[in-house]
């Protein structure tokens, strides 16, 4: 294993399990407190995530892409780390195109007095969230093919 190929399951490896975790885990245990408290747990969420994640991903995209080319044959591992290089592409897409608007939204709310569709706004959240973090997942569970198949 190369340094290309340990950055490629690591950094993808770790935005895929991050996103998934935090959708899969943190977010039912969010919806258990009370409506200021939550807005500002997923406030501060916003403001940790929205700075590491957009680099994280972007960095995973150029990565995978730049192991992709080394693939000459239409084999299944060059299949699948071109399906991967999608399925973060679109992880990427659908955060600029679905999360982005919810949460520059979400950042302005004041806790004390949320919007009366503060509820609906959340679920266009979640629900976005879920898409990006099944994405990214997806596209890592076939770099995982990828370099099983390499070996």
């Amino acid at each position: 294993m190369d340094w290309l190929e340990f950055l490629v399951l690591v950094v993808p490896g770790f935005a895929a399990c991050a996103e998934f975790a935090l959708f899969l885990f943190v977010r039912p245990n969010i919806r258990q407190l009370p409506e200021a408290h939550r807005v500002e747990v997923e406030q501060g969420l916003l403001r940790t995530f929205n700075r590491v994640m957009p680099i994280l991903t972007g960095l995973s995209v150029i990565l995978i892409l730049i192991y992709a080319l080394r693939f000459k044959e239409n084999d299944i591992p060059n299949q699948a780390v071109w399906a991967a290089v999608f399925f973060f592409s679109a992880a990427g897409a659908s955060s600029i195109w679905l999360n982005q608007p919810i949460d520059q939204q979400i950042a302005n709310w004041n806790p004390d007095e949320l919007p009366a569709d503060w509820k609906l706004v959340r679920a266009r959240w979640t629900m976005a969230q879920g898409v990006r973090a099944s994405l990214q997942l997806l596209g890592f569970i076939l770099l995982c093919i990828t370099m099983a198949t390499q070996i």
